[in-house]
């Protein structure tokens, strides 16, 4: 006996949230301190090189602040604060911002010592090498996009800390999206392989904002009867970076693929050989 569709779609959720984060941009506005959505990005590894595969402008932005924030997922409703110290980073940046959804916008961010080492307790660093060795399975196979959805960012009620002491912490809850959808328009530009995602969202967002540097996930699947699967696999397959609207005014993302992260690897292992 195999899984309901709603059950693929819990497990897969399960799955892979162990290996996505989302990062926060601090700011101040009228409620006082802030987290806002910045991008979302892959727990992986290169050898002992621990880190985050986003896209190149999420990147670009957060280096512009002295800490970011991340938040992970799997955890329902647990409160989290953890930040990341921007000056003890490192990053392998492949970018042409004036060549916008031809990209490249693929980019690792080394991570320090200390946020490495918190994350790996937790959660798990997808092995790049190990990635790039394996052959694609056959089909069939449903794609499927993960990553933070800046506008359904909500404001929660504050919690005041016991005794009081303090004023009262403001929280927010940020979600990300699990949606299945179609890769098509595979293509290589300016030296990167490239392909289009076409979500398939009941209730899509207006916008894909806080997506980049997502994943998009191969899940291979074989019917066993009505509404009754098999998961046999799943594998990471691209980075959303930029969307576009079809002839039908439909939003669709804009992808790195494997030979992408494929050469940041390499990349990486050029940078810190030793």
């Amino acid at each position: 006996m195999g899984l309901t569709d709603e059950q693929v779609a819990d497990d897969t959720s399960r799955e892979v949230s162990n290996f996505t984060i989302g990062f926060l941009r601090f700011a101040t506005d009228k409620l006082g301190a802030n987290a806002e959505s910045a991008g979302s990005g892959t727990l992986v590894k290169v050898g002992s090189i621990f880190g985050v595969l986003t896209a190149a402008h999420v990147i670009s932005e957060l280096t512009r602040h002295s800490s970011v924030g991340i938040v992970v997922f799997g955890g329902e409703g647990k409160l989290q604060k953890q930040e990341i110290d921007m000056k003890e980073t490192e990053a392998v940046i492949f970018y042409k911002p004036e060549n916008k959804e031809r990209g490249p916008d693929i980019a690792f961010l080394r991570l320090p010592e200390v946020n490495a080492s918190n994350l790996r307790a937790t959660h798990l660093f997808l092995d790049l090498e190990e990635l790039r060795a394996r052959s694609d399975s056959d089909p069939p196979f449903l794609d499927w996009m993960v990553g933070v959805v800046g506008e359904w960012t909500t404001e929660l009620e504050p919690i005041t800390p016991p005794g009081g002491l303090t004023s009262p912490l403001r929280r927010k809850r940020f979600q990300a999206l699990l949606g299945v959808g179609k890769s098509v328009g595979h293509r290589t530009e300016n030296g990167f392989d490239l392909f289009d995602f076409a979500p398939n969202v009941p209730r899509p967002p207006s916008t894909y904002g806080g997506v980049s540097g997502g994943a998009i996930w191969h899940l291979y699947i074989e019917q066993l009867g009505e509404n009754d699967y098999a998961v046999r696999g799943k594998r990471f397959i691209g980075v959303p970076f930029y969307e576009l609207y079809d002839d039908k005014n439909a939003l669709y993302l804009v992808c790195h693929g494997p030979q992408s992260y494929g050469q940041l690897s390499d990349a990486i292992l050029s940078k810190w050989a030793s």
